[in-house]
Order: structure tokens, then C-alpha cells, then sequence
């Protein structure tokens, strides 16, 4: 079997010179390393350019055509406030007492009938 000198498969050493810290092998960096917000004081990761979601990436998303409205837009190009409209909650099965989400024919998987 492969061995490896690692605790778990998922984790690898820190790309920084001398860290000894496990990092995720989908980040080049630890936690301690990682890139962070370019904001004075703020601690968060950053993402493109920089920046994180808090202070500027959310940015590059669409607004609220509405004149003067800053909300992030939705379907049809403006906020839930000035008329799109929110996601339908699913159907729940019609079985009594089932809170399931219902698939075709209105009951959930549980209760379709098997052939």
C-alpha cells in the first residue's frame, strides 16, 4: 500500500520556506500563510485583485438597475425589493406526516412505488 509520511492524504506541507503547517492540496498556502484583504484590519482571505468578498470583489457583481439602489441584482437585472421575483419552495411529498421533498407524482423517492 502507498505509505506517506503526511497525516491524511488531503493535506500537504506549506509552499512558504521553513512553514512545517499542513495545508489543503487545493490551497498552495496554510491558514497562517494564506493570502489575506488588503483593508487595514481586516483579517479575511482575499480573493482577486486583492481584496476580499467584504471590500470590493462583491463589486464585479451586477446592481440593482434601479436608480440609486446598490442591491446585488437578481433575475431580469434588478433586486428582490424593486420586483424579482424568489426561488419557489419545493413541493413536499403528499404522504401524511412526510417532510421530504417530492419528486414526480408529488411524493419523494421514499415513497415512490417500487416495480
Amino acid at each position: 500500500p502507498f505509505e506517506s509520511k503526511y497525516i491524511c492524504w488531503t493535506c500537504s506541507p506549506c509552499c512558504v520556506a521553513g512553514c512545517q503547517n499542513l495545508r489543503p492540496i487545493t490551497e498552495s498556502r496554510c491558514t497562517e500563510h494564506a493570502r489575506r484583504c488588503s483593508q487595514e484590519g481586516c483579517h479575511n482571505r482575499s480573493q482577486n485583485g486583492g481584496v476580499c468578498y467584504k471590500h470590493g470583489e462583491k463589486q464585479k457583481r451586477k446592481r440593482c438597475t434601479q436608480d440609486g439602489c446598490t442591491n446585488q441584482a437578481q433575475k431580469g437585472g434588478v433586486c428582490k425589493t424593486h420586483g424579482a421575483k424568489p426561488k419557489p419552495k419545493p413541493k413536499l411529498c403528499t404522504q401524511d406526516g412526510c417532510t421530504n421533498q417530492a419528486q414526480k407524482g408529488g411524493v419523494c423517492k421514499k415513497h415512490t412505488a417500487k416495480p
